[in-house]
């Protein structure tokens, strides 16, 4: 599973938007509980290390394919209806959760893995790339830090709680319990969107021009941007589980992770400029590429704490940089265009991150190959800065 806030009162208020914002808010709760402990949860039914590996390889293969027919959906029905057909197939991938001691009986266990890896891919992309769309459409090329800041704070606002609250409920209840929280609030989460306005974008995209070698060099840095995500969201987690930190301290870490990576969110959105973005971007990826480094070594539950909060604030002054310039050049380049390329590049990244895994794990053990991973996750920040301008 994937996953993620200033601006000006009358822009928050735009009847084209505020529907996407209040969306965006409840399903980043909802899947916040949870996403962090997904791996372990199938960890803890019994899947190797290794096939948990295979559930995430499958999902970037599916991504490319399912993040395109989806642009194809939003061209065609509309943003809206791309967004609300994602909820269903997030519920049933949480109630395949759910039943999962259940569907054992019915499925093999790969074969179950493989198709819930295929429904939340279909969620997953109905749901972001129509996202992404909306915004890019909606926001001002006069305040678009602003309202990436606004946006991203809003999601990371609302699931600051979400890991701790996903702790607590697995520690004194259950996994499955989780599930059915989840999906209650995705179900509510979905309602705002029946108000909204609908929207169109064309889709118009070329295969070999985005595989030429000219525009591998433009899209160096989603592809590092895919790297350095699975690094941090995908192996960091399994890492500190496997270090014996239990559920209820990653619950913690990660919502005092979030909480830093809210506040300065927000800041770096109101005061970032066209004059001091490049600065603010090099200045991030730089601090957040030494702390994904150095927190890989570590091995005390406070300084685990206190780098990964570091770390959250080094990631808004390179995420935020880094999302203007995306939505800005999608605006001067073509929307749809932009937006499915980046997220092909940023797949392929994800597989081959996951593969180098999978291959480490029948080499070194499992402690030493995430932490080749997070560390190379680290290094592959820094090429977040190639990122270009595109007028």
């Amino acid at each position: 599973m994937h996953l993620q806030p200033h601006l000006n009162i009358e822009y928050f208020l735009k009847k084209e938007i505020n529907e996407l914002y209040v969306t965006h808010a409840l399903k980043s709760f909802a899947i916040s509980t949870i996403s962090i402990f997904l791996p372990i949860f199938f960890l803890k039914k019994g899947y190797s290390l290794q096939e948990v590996m295979i559930y995430f390889l499958i999902h970037s293969i599916f991504a490319t394919i399912f993040c395109y027919t989806a642009l194809r959906f939003t061209s065609k029905k509309g943003v809206t209806h791309s967004m609300v057909l994602s909820i269903p197939f997030f519920i049933v991938f949480f109630m395949g959760l759910y039943n999962m001691e259940f569907l054992f009986g019915y499925f093999d266990r790969i074969l179950l893995m493989i198709l819930l890896a295929l429904i939340i891919t279909i969620a997953e992309a109905h749901y972001w790339m129509a996202f992404h769309v909306d915004f890019a459409r909606f926001s001002d090329n006069n305040k678009t830090s602003s309202q990436i800041g606004l946006v991203q704070s809003l999601g990371v606002i609302f699931s600051i709680v979400g890991p701790l609250f996903g702790a607590l409920v697995i520690s004194f209840a259950s996994f499955e319990t989780l599930f059915l929280i989840v999906t209650i609030v995705l179900i509510i989460s979905v309602v705002p969107m029946f108000f909204s306005k609908e929207t169109h974008e064309p889709f118009e995209f070329e295969i070999k021009r985005v595989f030429s070698s000219k525009e591998f060099k433009h899209n160096w840095p989603f592809f590092a941007e895919g790297i350095r995500d699975y690094g941090a969201r995908i192996f960091w987690p399994i890492l500190l589980y496997m270090l014996a930190i239990n559920i209820k301290e990653l619950g913690g870490i990660f919502t005092l992770s979030n909480a830093v990576l809210a506040v300065f969110t927000f800041y770096v959105g109101k005061k970032i400029t066209e004059g001091n973005k490049r600065r603010i971007l090099k200045t991030g990826a730089i601090t957040h590429s030494i702390t994904l480094v150095i927190r890989s070594f570590l091995r005390s539950i406070s300084f685990i704490a206190f780098v990964q909060g570091f770390g959250a604030l080094t990631f808004s002054m390179l995420n935020i940089p880094f999302h203007l310039i995306f939505y800005q050049n999608s605006k001067n380049k073509g929307i749809s265009q932009i937006v499915y390329t980046r997220d092909l590049y940023l797949n392929i990244a994800r597989f081959i991150a996951t593969a180098l895994l999978i291959i480490l794990l029948f080499f070194i053990k499992p402690v030493a190959a995430l932490t080749t991973m997070i560390i190379i996750g680290g290094l592959f920040a820094l090429f977040m800065t190639w990122i270009k301008d595109e007028l």
